[in-house]
């Protein structure tokens, strides 16, 4: 088991670290079941992902299993889109959400953002 329970239909997932600046940095996303799918595929509701992180088959399927596929993938800042690639290819349907000045960045090059904060 990746997802660790915080509270009912609130999980955690503790990510690997990445070099920031030369420092370890640990990185940690959190998921949200939400009861609603918001686009009627999915009667079983759908997951909201906080600032995610490193993606495995392992960490999708858990995903989809205990919180339904994701269809909202949120980068809070511009400095947690390391892994956010990975998450909008995985799941296309998802809306993507841009945190200010994140677009600009060479590094969000790829990435079909839908949504703005």
């Amino acid at each position: 088991m990746i997802m660790n329970e915080f509270a009912e239909n609130i999980w955690t997932v503790e990510g690997p670290c990445v070099n920031f600046f030369g420092f370890p940095y640990p990185t940690r996303m959190v998921v949200v079941h939400l009861l609603q799918s918001y686009d009627g595929d999915n009667n079983n509701g759908c997951a909201w992902i906080w600032s995610p992180v490193s993606l495995s088959d392992e960490l999708a399927r858990e995903v989809e299993e205990k919180a339904g596929p994701a269809k909202f993938i949120v980068s809070p800042n511009k400095i947690h889109h390391v892994f956010l690639k990975s998450w909008a290819d995985r799941f296309p349907n998802a809306t993507v959400y841009a945190s200010p000045g994140l677009e600009k960045r060479r590094v969000a090059e790829g990435i079909k953002f839908n949504a703005r904060f």
